[in-house]
């Protein structure tokens, strides 16, 4: 909806302040949309076999694993390019980074 600074102004300050907070909404949605189309940049894909669907450009990605879902791995592309990968476990478990080739490794979780 379009409306002038002046109209604005004359709303509560608690519907002004809604009004930005719809507005910013709806500019994030439409960013993810473009990303989600292809139309804006973005460096975090989701794969399926061959098929790569882009998402939020530098979208930190989830993993939960353990019997009832308490250890998880976050991972995400930081603003200077490196790859970031943490750990929480609920269960006192550490993170355990195990190669498995040059170019290859897996994370697991042992008891502290």
């Amino acid at each position: 909806m379009n409306y002038t600074k002046e109209q604005l102004e004359k709303l509560p300050k608690w519907a002004q302040s809604e009004i930005k907070s719809l507005e910013m909404y709806k500019k994030s949605l439409e960013q993810r949309i473009m990303q989600f189309e292809g139309e804006a940049e973005t460096n975090t894909y989701i794969r399926e076999v061959l098929d790569r669907m882009p998402i939020q450009n530098n979208a930190q990605i989830e993993f939960q694993t353990g019997d009832i879902k308490l250890n998880t791995v976050s991972v995400y592309v930081r603003k200077d390019g490196d790859i970031d990968i943490n750990s929480d476990s609920r269960l006192g478990h550490t993170m355990v980074i195990m190669p498995r080739a040059a170019n290859s490794f897996y994370i697991t979780f042992i008891e502290r």
